[in-house]
Formats: structure tokens, sequence, C-alpha cells
């Protein structure tokens, strides 16, 4: 790819990123374009429509939370329940501060599922992020990382919409992590 390509690349995922963060899927490609400073002929070039950009961003915010996972496994102070609470914790916060990536795991696109398989580590560290709470005795011994995907979903759409929703996202935190206290 040319340096000038390379460079609109990344001005176009900026301005998507920040504006689908703001506006979610709602948001048009000519919106993008414009935000980035280039042409919707160039933006078409490198995005040939608007699914292929929003699985881009998603690619990128799933490796974040790859990332904080890793962190968290990392934090050897803490025990099991507690990094697993932080990770559900983390996640939320992400979701909130980007509607966008709240749309796309509150979606079940078949898309969205094969991108947390691809994305390094991901899975395998939810997974061992519960495990090691179940080891440790500190979790319900039948809790899985997809029971954890879903508090994240479930916290993240909460987070997004308090101020229309009837109760807290905190309440529903508390609940959550009451939830997965051993039987």
């Amino acid at each position: 790819m040319r340096a000038d390509a390379a460079r609109n690349r990344l001005r176009i995922l900026a301005a998507a990123r920040k504006l689908m963060a703001e506006r979610g899927s709602a948001v048009e490609m000519v919106d993008i374009a414009e935000e980035a400073g280039v042409g919707v002929g160039t933006l078409y070039r490198r995005f040939p429509d608007k699914q292929v950009l929003v699985l881009e961003l998603i690619r990128e915010k799933f490796a974040m939370l790859s990332s904080i996972l890793e962190r968290e496994l990392g934090r050897s102070e803490l025990s099991a329940r507690e990094r697993l609470d932080n990770y559900i914790r983390a996640s939320g916060e992400v979701q909130r501060r980007d509607l966008g990536l709240q749309e796309a795991m509150s979606a079940s696109a078949p898309e969205h599922q094969q991108i947390a398989r691809d994305t390094p580590g991901l899975l395998g560290r939810i997974d061992r992020l519960v495990s090691d709470a179940v080891a440790e005795g500190s979790a319900r011994a039948d809790l899985t990382w997809e029971d954890i995907v879903m508090c994240s979903c479930a916290l993240g759409h909460v987070l997004q919409h308090e101020e229309s929703l009837p109760g807290s996202a905190e309440r529903l935190l508390a609940i959550q992590l009451a939830g997965l206290d051993p039987r």
C-alpha cells in the first residue's frame, strides 16, 4: 500500500472509530469520509461497504478486550475472582464509551462470532479467568466463558442505555457478580 493510501486508511479508521462510538451503526459512510477528510470514493476503495468497515472496528475492539484479559490474568496480586470481576467491569466500560461496539456485542451476527473466535487469546483468556475462579472456589462450579460473554453484553447494553431504563447499571453489575458466587 502506498504511503498516502495507508494514511488515508488510518484517517478513515480513526474517523469511523470516533463516529461509530458516538452514533453507532446509524452513522453514514459520507459522514465518515467527511470526518476523515477524504472523498467518498477514497473511502469506498478502502472499505467497499459499511459492513466491512464495521467488522474492522470490531476486530480492533475485540483485540482491546483480549489485551484487558491479558492484563487481568497477569495481576497475580489479585484473587482469580477479583480478576474475573475486573474484566466484566472493564468490558462494560469499553462498551459504555462505544455505542458501535455495544451494538456489535448485542448482535448475534455470525461474522462477529467468527471475529471473536479469531481474535488471538480472547475466548481462551476468558475461559482461563473462569477456570481459575472456579478452581479457587470463588465462582460457581458450572460457570462457563459463555456466561461471562453474556454478562458483559448485558452490562454493556444497560450502561449504554441506562438513562432510559428503570434500574441502574451498578445494580445489574452487583446482581451479576452475586450470581457468579459459588452455590
